[in-house]
């Protein structure tokens, strides 16, 4: 009965993302109203993506495994709902923290680009920690999402503040 709404599997969870997506957009511009600075609306950021487990775990495959595999119409329609979410972020962005238009849409993108990448690399492995030897146990305890998006979008908000004094 799914297929008399989505054309197939990959669409359905595609729109699951996008749900998703979209609360969590809603959810960050409700609770940055008072942020001013760059690096607290990082932080911010951070805390609100990791927010929903299920947000999180599909976006470690959606964008790079199941978008490729959608046919074109399906594939327009998912371009033109991130663009939105990106110019609706970008536009929290030059509210919040005073940044042009141009500035604010790179911005946006990046820290998206971070948290896209943190979230391929703080997935979870099968095995438990009590598997593998202890370097790698302290390694893969490293690698949770909050600390490999901060570290990773740290020279990006330095970058930010130097562009936008």
């Amino acid at each position: 009965t799914l297929y008399l709404y989505f054309s197939s599997r990959e669409v359905l969870v595609l729109a699951v993302y996008g749900r998703l997506f979209d609360e969590w957009v809603d959810q960050f511009a409700l609770n940055v109203s008072t942020v001013t600075q760059v690096e607290e609306f990082c932080q911010n950021f951070c805390r609100y993506y990791a927010g929903d487990p299920l947000f999180l775990k599909l976006t470690g495959f959606v964008r790079s495994l199941m978008e490729p595999q959608l046919d074109r119409a399906a594939y327009i329609k998912s371009t033109r709902a991130m663009a939105s979410r990106v110019k609706k972020l970008a536009g929290i962005a030059c509210q919040r923290l005073g940044m042009s238009p141009v500035l604010a849409q790179k911005f946006i993108w990046g820290l998206l680009t971070v948290a896209s990448g943190a979230t391929q690399m703080s997935m979870r492995a099968l095995h438990s920690s009590g598997d593998f030897p202890k370097d790698v146990a302290v390694f893969i305890g490293s690698t949770s999402f909050e600390t490999v998006f901060l570290n990773a979008s740290e020279p990006l908000c330095a970058g930010v503040m130097q562009a936008n004094p």
